[in-house]
C-alpha cells in the first residue's frame, strides 16, 4: 500500500509514498533509502499517512 523511506543523514526522519510511486521530485534520492518491515499500523507511522499522501503525494514524519 505504501513505501517507506529513511533519511540517510537523519535516521529518525521518514517519508511514506504510495507503493511504487518513488520519492517526490523535491527530495534528492541519494539522501533517502527504501526501508521494509513497517506499515501504517506500525508504531513508527504516527501520522495520518492517508490524508498527507492524498493532499501532498507524500507523508513526512519523524520518529520521536
Amino acid at each position: 500500500m505504501y513505501d517507506f523511506y529513511r533519511s540517510k543523514s537523519e535516521p529518525d526522519e521518514r517519508m511514506a509514498v504510495l507503493k511504487g510511486a518513488g520519492l517526490p521530485s523535491h527530495v534528492d534520492p541519494d539522501d533517502w533509502e527504501l526501508i521494509t518491515g513497517i506499515s501504517v499500523r506500525s508504531p513508527e507511522a504516527y501520522v495520518d499517512v492517508k490524508e498527507d499522501i492524498a493532499d501532498r503525494g507524500f507523508s513526512y514524519f519523524k520518529i520521536v
